[in-house]
């Protein structure tokens, strides 16, 4: 029984030594606690910032900050001048850029290791640049220089010629302007002169709203009027032949006008020993536009009368105009045909000689068209528009091609 017992007994301690061991492990807890003092044995590891809030802080005035800003200036300066690198001043010029966190304008305090920084950028700048100086002055970087600055100094001649040029071309349009408010002031002295006491051949030379005007008075006139329809009518047995008439006086007087004015023209030229130019042409009409009255007299055509029936034999001998022409241009003749003329004679002087000249053409006197009224007025009678008639006088345009005065027709079934 007793070894009963004790037996259990033996059993029940083994078992409570094994839960002790369990339950108290006698190793971990030592290696824990080895651990728990190593790391109570490292050292504190400040950061970066904690170290700058202890660190001794330094009063930096601005004129530093002001010149750590122009060395990083100049800094930048030489590296884009010396690229690729000039790696001193490139990290000279990367630390001094940090200058311009702060204004220079007051004063900062600043971490000691921050001043010594920038000092020894600024000491690496002032050192690269002075490297860069002298490596500049050597002989071969002038010889590669040299011509660089050779071509620079040429493109800054021609430069400056080219400044002359424009400083003489606007001389000259100043000049330019100076004599157009000339011609201005003149051209509103003779707007001014001219009214109807000045309106003959011999006032001042008529501007172009004012030829413009003569045209219309013309085709309006009663001395055309009575030509076309008291007398040529009577003569013509059909339109074409009044056309053809008509057409013969606008030849005449303009042939006659562009002869005169040619021959002025070679002489002048020949007298000048020149060749013709815009500026002769201007001048030439200028002279013309002075002494047209003197040039080519209108105040008596009883020679352009004579001449007129020669005019028509030589350019069309067959004409049915002729004998019509040659009756009317006698002695006794009906009185409007020389007021006619001398006004044909007048208007053809002032679109040609006029500068620019106008288009007043004698081609298309005769001519049939289909009546429109924006481009045509009637002598007598309405015409419907699309109906034919004949161009008895021409219509004026301006040099630009603006229709100044419509032409004067009748209509094509008129007899």
């Amino acid at each position: 029984m007793q070894s009963t017992v004790e037996k259990a007994k033996r059993a029940f301690d083994a078992v409570k030594d094994r839960v002790g061991e369990v339950l108290s492990p006698s190793e971990p807890a030592s290696q824990e606690s080895e651990g728990q003092q190593e790391i109570e044995a490292k050292p504190h590891k400040q950061s970066k910032k904690e170290k700058k809030e202890k660190e001794e802080r330094n009063l930096v005035p601005a004129a530093k900050i002001a010149r750590w800003q122009q060395q990083q200036k100049a800094a930048a300066s030489w590296c884009n001048m010396f690229n690729p690198p000039m790696s001193e001043v490139y990290d000279a010029c990367q630390t001094l850029n940090n200058a311009f966190r702060y204004d220079a304008n007051q004063d900062y305090e600043m971490p000691r290791s921050t001043v010594d920084n920038m000092d020894a950028a600024g000491k690496q700048w002032t050192a690269g640049a002075n490297q860069i100086k002298k490596a500049v002055s050597s002989p071969h970087v002038l010889k590669m220089l040299v011509p660089a600055a050779a071509q620079a100094a040429g493109r800054a001649a021609e430069l400056h010629q080219q400044n002359e040029a424009l400083a003489a071309s606007a001389n000259e349009m100043q000049e330019a302007a100076a004599e157009a408010a000339s011609k201005l002031q003149a051209t509103k002295a003779a707007l001014h002169q001219s009214s109807a006491g000045h309106s003959d051949i011999s006032s001042a030379f008529p501007l172009s709203i004012e030829i413009a005007e003569k045209v219309k008075n013309f085709g309006s006139s009663d001395a055309h009027t009575t030509l076309i329809l008291e007398h040529l009518l009577e003569k013509c047995g059909k339109m074409t032949d009044l056309a053809d008439s008509m057409t013969a006086l606008h030849l005449f007087c303009h042939d006659a006008v562009l002869s005169t004015f040619k021959d002025r023209e070679d002489a002048i030229i020949a007298a000048f020993d020149v060749e013709r130019t815009p500026l002769i042409d201007g001048f030439i009409r200028r002279v013309w536009q002075e002494y047209h009255a003197r040039y080519l007299p209108t105040e008596d055509v009883s020679d352009m009368l004579k001449a007129f029936p020669a005019f028509i034999i030589d350019k069309a001998p067959d004409s049915p105009a002729l004998p019509i022409w040659q009756e009317f241009c006698a002695p006794d003749g009906p009185a409007c045909v020389a007021p006619v003329m001398r006004e044909l004679l007048q208007l053809y002087v002032f679109t040609i000689v006029c500068d620019p000249p106008m288009t007043f053409d004698p081609k298309t006197v005769g001519s049939k068209i289909k009546y429109d009224p924006e481009i045509a007025t009637t002598i007598d009678d309405k015409i419907k528009p699309g109906k034919p008639c004949y161009v008895l006088c021409p219509a004026l345009y301006s040099a630009e091609g603006l229709l100044k005065t419509k032409a004067k027709v009748l209509a094509a079934d008129y007899l």
